[in-house]
């Protein structure tokens, strides 16, 4: 429930972008596309879990824009007993009409029960920066500033705030190999540290490997690190997860950029 809720909240916003996650593993170069993805795993950190969860991605692309919708949800089972774990929507437009240098907006909002984050919501922009783009092999680098929103659900005289909203600066570093209808790595790493005191800084490091199975089907394997300088009261710094899964796409013909 808490999923649905989120992606109808950025569809609203947008006719009136998990904190940190790698949107580049997303983007697709075909004028339509399409995909849902169901994969599993489990976690080590904050919490030890097995989840299961879902996404879906829609992505729009012509030679000057690209619009990409991104949602997912996880559920975790601990004990016995099923629990909501997280969700996310993540919107983002980029324009793409210069080959080398794409400015982009974004909005996003999330929730993740385990770090006590009940709400998370962020809009910012900036420039993405085309190092290298050829068949079977690309490098971004991505630079924007970011406002955001955190409601946490703390316990009795928390040390950590437990609603805060600050101004972030968001860098990342994507790098793609191999073709999508065959199989393709794309790892990401961004830091986001806050303006006002960079001591106050947020890491995410994320490898996709995605290979082709048959017809639209392809097999994925998400390893993801994220570690956070200053986590809520009773949180740890560092979470670790690995999953696996089964993805659906529609439109992809794995014809990479040659710009």
């Amino acid at each position: 429930m808490h999923f649905f809720f989120i992606v109808g909240a950025v569809l609203m916003t947008c006719t009136n972008a998990r904190g940190q996650v790698n949107i580049e593993s997303y983007r697709s170069d075909e004028t339509l596309t399409s995909s849902i993805g169901l994969s599993g795993g489990g976690a080590a950190g904050n919490s030890e879990y097995f989840t299961t969860g879902a996404t879906a991605r829609l992505a729009y692309q012509d030679s000057t824009h690209d619009i990409l919708l991104v949602g997912n949800g996880l559920i975790g089972f601990a004990g016995g007993k099923s629990f909501n774990n997280d969700g996310l929507a993540h919107l983002r437009y980029t324009r793409i009409r210069h080959p080398r240098v794409q400015p982009e907006t974004f909005l996003q909002s999330d929730y993740n029960e385990q770090r006590l984050l009940t709400l998370r919501f962020l809009v910012g922009g900036g420039v993405r920066t085309a190092i290298a783009d050829a068949q079977n092999l690309s490098l971004y680098i991505g630079n924007a500033l970011m406002f955001e929103h955190e409601r946490l659900d703390l316990p009795a005289n928390p040390v950590h705030p437990s609603s805060t909203s600050v101004l972030r600066s968001t860098n990342y570093v994507n790098l793609s190999v191999g073709r999508i209808d065959q199989w393709r790595f794309s790892a990401t790493a961004y830091v986001q540290p806050r303006v006002s005191d960079i001591r106050d800084l947020r890491i995410l490091a994320s490898g996709t490997l995605s290979s082709k199975l048959f017809g639209p089907l392809a097999q994925t394997v998400n390893l993801r690190f994220r570690h956070d300088s200053r986590p809520p009261d009773g949180a740890e710094r560092n979470d670790l997860s690995l999953t696996f899964g089964i993805e659906w796409r529609s439109g992809d013909r794995g014809e990479p950029s040659t710009d």
